[in-house]
């Protein structure tokens, strides 16, 4: 049973999309990612070594497919985990994404392989990019992760955030924002999620000390702070895509 849920487990990131009630947003062009955490146990270098091939064969299955991996390397509660974040143009993708994957038998059997390994998804969540006209980059070497409850504010803090962003863009055209809303069920519907990336640790040094000094920038994040947002969670992560 223990090697039956590892696999299903491992499954569920390939075909998840017949688990979620996507008929809303089936014509949307908006950008979409599936974003799922395993405990590894330590097992993180195996996985890796046998997630290759597997991500290979997404990409020569589905070549628009942007699947990426992170580490949660330093404090908090999620060290240690793995987030796998596979990003879609469009909901229509997304299911032909997960229809081709069902129906490939190499895939299939790649998947079967990592049976032996222990795992644990410990949550999955689909994500809908709020700011695709400023998209900079899909993933960065370093990514900081904010999880936001707006107290159902969403709108007003998505428009106060590109506010800033543009703002941060023109003065740092190096640092990557993203704004994601999880979407559908689950207990982190709703969320409003801020992923800002670096492309080393030295640069977010760099360029966090750049944004506390800027008068102009910290006025813009006072005013959307406004709407009273609570930050639930934070996270620092490095991409360890194999």
């Amino acid at each position: 049973m223990k090697q039956l849920r590892m696999t299903l487990s491992l499954l569920l990131y390939v075909v998840a999309v017949f688990t979620l009630p996507m008929q809303a947003y089936a014509a949307d062009e908006t950008p979409i990612a599936q974003v799922y955490t395993f405990d590894t146990h330590g097992n993180t270098a195996a996985w890796l070594e046998a997630a290759k091939p597997i991500l290979a064969r997404l990409k020569v299955i589905n070549p628009k497919q942007n699947v990426h991996v992170h580490e949660s390397q330093f404090a908090g509660t999620d060290v240690g985990r793995i987030n796998l974040v596979a990003e879609h143009p469009s909901m229509a993708h997304m299911e032909q994404v997960g229809l081709k994957a069902d129906k490939d038998k190499e895939l299939a059997g790649l998947l079967a392989n990592m049976a032996n390994i222990e795992i644990d998804m410990v949550s999955q969540s689909l994500l809908l990019d709020r700011a695709p006209d400023q998209v900079r980059k899909s993933s960065s070497p370093v990514e900081e992760v904010y999880s936001i409850d707006t107290h159902g504010k969403n709108d007003a803090y998505v428009e106060g955030s590109k506010k800033l962003h543009a703002a941060i863009y023109k003065k740092i055209p190096d640092i990557s924002v993203r704004v994601w809303e999880a979407t559908f069920a689950g207990e982190s519907t709703g969320m409003i999620y801020i992923v800002v990336g670096y492309q080393s640790m030295a640069d977010m040094e760099r360029i966090g000390s750049r944004i506390e000094d800027d008068e102009q920038i910290q006025s813009l994040f006072a005013e959307r702070d406004k709407i009273g947002a609570t930050i639930i969670s934070t996270g620092l992560s490095t991409d360890i895509t194999p």
